[in-house]
């Protein structure tokens, strides 16, 4: 009897080389979010501060505000409108992405009219 060849399952198939961009990839994902997550502590730790009472209040109001960025909390406190970019919903943020986009069917002699 000849043994044969089974294709492994999740995703064996890959040559070493595309194994390893994607780790690579992921590695560098994962070393952003670390990063991120480092930052959001100093963030909640500076906010959390009882002498830091007027920041708290100022952050919240700039967070209600549909704040972001820290160019967006800048303008904020220089007293400028910010962009309303950013909804609330419940603890989520919604940002807004009002670009144009293709849909199918944009081109003429396509989409459902065109049979």
């Amino acid at each position: 009897m000849v043994a044969r060849h089974r294709p492994r399952r999740n995703g064996s198939s890959l040559t070493q080389g595309e194994r390893n961009r994607v780790l690579e990839d992921l590695d560098r994902i994962d070393a952003a979010r670390e990063e991120l997550d480092d930052a959001r502590t100093l963030l909640i730790t500076t906010l959390h501060r009882e002498r830091h009472e007027r920041v708290r209040v100022a952050f919240q109001r700039f967070l209600d505000a549909g704040g972001v960025t820290a160019r967006d909390f800048e303008a904020f406190l220089d007293g400028s409108k910010l962009r309303g970019c950013a909804k609330r919903r419940g603890h989520l943020r919604l940002v807004a992405d009002n670009r144009r986009r293709k849909t199918r069917g944009s081109r003429a002699g396509t989409g459902p009219s065109a049979a």
